[in-house]
Parts: structure tokens; sequence; C-alpha cells
């Protein structure tokens, strides 16, 4: 399958790239899944094993987003689990997005860490993640 549009999201390191280690399947993506990390750092990913397309890790100091990138965007990648005779998940022309971070309230509590409690997500997060949708509607439909 071709890919089409650009492959790469401007700005992404690509410090921590997997794709040449396990590959991945070529497809047109056209959802994508945002999930978060349950942490605050950027995660191993069992050495990219598990690893999804996109993390975004909280810049508090520079109130930005820093990207990493792990696998082209139309690239599956293997965060999402696939379940023997589910849908196949992984190849399901879904791009995965990672926010480093947490969704649950009483974990957000626990932590003393500096942390992103994505329900109440600060304005500066917002507006990083809205440049990375705008980029994936415009150039992939997403």
């Amino acid at each position: 399958m071709t890919k089409t549009g650009p492959q790469k999201y401007p700005g992404a390191s690509l410090s921590y790239w997997f794709q040449d280690n396990y590959g991945g399947d070529s497809m047109e993506v056209n959802v994508g899944v945002l999930h978060t990390t349950e942490g605050t750092s950027l995660p191993s990913y069992s050495g990219g094993a598990v690893a999804p397309n996109f993390t975004a890790v909280p810049d508090f100091a520079t109130q930005t987003l820093k990207w990493y990138q792990h696998f082209d965007f139309d690239t599956s990648s293997r965060a999402l689990v696939n379940q023997s005779g589910g849908v196949q998940t992984n190849t399901n022309n879904v791009v995965q997005i990672e926010l480093v971070g947490t969704c649950d309230k009483a974990t957000s509590d626990k932590w003393s860490a500096k942390h992103v409690f994505w329900p109440e997500a600060p304005e500066w997060a917002l507006k990083e993640l809205a440049k990375f949708v705008k980029w994936a509607r415009e150039n992939h439909g997403v």
C-alpha cells in the first residue's frame, strides 16, 4: 500500500524510532487514538515492542509538548492489543498517540511529580495537542 501525505510530524524527535526494529504494516490512516501513558515520563515501551506511533511529553518549563515519533504516520505501530480472533487493531488504519500523564483523578492526586491530569489539562497542552490534530486532519484526513 502506498503511504500518502507526510510521514513525519514536523519537529518530532526520532530519537526513539522503533520502525526499523518492528516494521509494521503500511496503511492509510483515517482514525486517531489518544491514550494516556499513566506515567510522568517517556516510557521505554519495552524497547519499542509495545510502542505507539507518537508520544507527547509535557515540558512544563517551555509550556509545550515534546513530540517523539516511533513509526511513520501511515505505519501500524504496536500499542493496541491485538486479541486472538478479534479485529486486527494495529492495522485498522489507526494512528496511536500516547499522552504522558494520567486520566485517573485518584492517580493524579497521589503523584508528587509534576504531570498533566488530561481531563483538566492546561490550555498550553491542549493548544499543542490541537496543532497535532490539525496537522493530522489537513495531511491525512484524520
